[in-house]
């Protein structure tokens, strides 16, 4: 399958904050899926003003941002939700979303998170975001969702 990512940026003046949205519709096994995400950043997370970007791969249902940053003044909170997604092949209690830390799947936290499989949902919203790496939904044993059973 064509591997589908979509991109939103904003420049953000990190004593003020803000939050950055994207909402798109993209086919999934030949049907009308949905991903939206939204990052809040907090009034004083860090110090000057910085363009933040994040781009959402479709396929892995997984999460980038840039600039690599080590770490911010106050957590910034995600909230990305996939709709219509084929994640057919998987028991949601083994799923989890979770952050890539040097070859190591962490576990994410958040405030809420659910896997339908019936209904190819995977939410999460309020999930604390300390540094940018890559997040997105994996296996409990670490395997990432990826295409070939997961979300393509």
């Amino acid at each position: 399958s064509v591997e589908n990512t979509y991109t939103a940026s904003k420049s953000i003046d990190g004593s003020k904050g803000g939050s950055i949205e994207l909402s798109q519709v993209f086919k999934d096994d030949g049907k009308w899926a949905l991903v939206t995400a939204k990052l809040t950043i907090p009034k004083g997370a860090f110090s000057g003003t910085k363009s933040i970007s994040y781009t959402v791969n479709t396929e892995t249902a997984g999460i980038d941002f840039l600039p690599a940053t080590p770490s911010f003044n106050k957590n910034l909170s995600l909230d990305i939700t996939f709709t219509g997604v084929n994640i057919s092949g998987y028991k949601a209690s083994d799923l989890n979303f979770a952050s890539l830390e040097g070859g190591s799947i962490v576990p994410a936290k958040f405030t809420y998170a659910n896997a339908n499989i019936a209904q190819g949902l995977l939410v999460v919203i309020g999930a604390q975001i300390s540094h940018f790496s890559r997040y997105g939904w994996s296996t409990i044993d670490g395997t990432p969702i990826v295409d070939g059973g997961g979300v393509n």
